[in-house]
């Protein structure tokens, strides 16, 4: 395969760029738990500081998953463009990889604002004292959440640079899903009138009683008459 840098347009770079930086940074802190504690636990539990942090992989169940996907095809794209090489597919790539990131944008954005994993916080309240826990997302959560948006970004001007605006994907996507198919020519079609006889066709049998047969003068199948001038028998 034939990689060349130069081919690559500016929306694929970054896409590809944001994939690998992702990948990377899903091995990192996203969220860390912190436990506080008051009363009798707390002279223990705030002495020894309980934490704990997570990363994408030990923090999501699916969408980790979803992220890996989202980075496959991505790169699958990069490295198909700069080798010039084409894959028959009902949707382009860019529109794929597009889609997938902005839905991993989505899952990312609710995950780290709204519900964090294992929740945002849980408190209890026991005779010794009360405890609780706060889930908090970490710097590199929040730029995971940038790669995808720049992820995101970077297909839709693939998307842009490759001709095909957002129209043209709905009608990709909707094409895709109910399985259009080119209609197949009618079979046992009659040869038009006038057109070309295929070759080593036997000919067409002249018409029944037409001219052109010797001495068929008139049309008809009569004798020659007899020359003019001549004499009468008898004479």
């Amino acid at each position: 395969m034939d990689f060349n840098v130069a081919r690559l347009r500016q929306g694929e770079k970054i896409a590809g760029a944001c994939a690998v930086l992702l990948f990377l940074d899903m091995f990192l802190h996203w969220f860390k738990a912190s436990v506080s504690a008051s009363g009798a636990l707390g002279r223990f539990v705030n002495t020894s500081g309980i934490s704990a942090s997570a990363s994408a992989w030990n923090a999501f169940s699916l969408i980790d998953l979803l992220l890996l996907l989202t980075i496959i095809v991505t790169l699958a794209m990069v490295l198909l463009t700069g080798a010039q090489r084409t894959v028959a597919l009902p949707i382009t790539a860019s529109v794929i990889a597009g889609a997938l990131g902005a839905l991993s944008t989505l899952l990312v954005l609710y995950r780290d604002l709204i519900s964090k994993p294992g929740g945002s916080g849980v408190s209890q309240t026991t005779a010794e004292g009360s405890i609780s826990a706060h889930v908090t997302t970490q710097i590199f959560g929040w730029l995971g959440l940038v790669l995808c948006a720049g992820l995101t970004y970077g297909c839709y001007l693939a998307m842009r640079e490759e001709g095909v605006s957002l129209g043209d994907a709905r009608n990709q996507a909707s094409g895709a899903f109910q399985g259009r198919t080119r209609p197949a020519p009618p079979t046992g079609a009659t040869t038009a009138p006038g057109a070309a006889t295929a070759p080593g066709a036997a000919p067409a049998p002249p018409p029944a009683g037409g001219a052109g047969g010797p001495g068929a003068a008139g049309g008809g199948g009569g004798t020659v008459p007899p020359p003019s001038g001549s004499a009468p028998p008898g004479a």
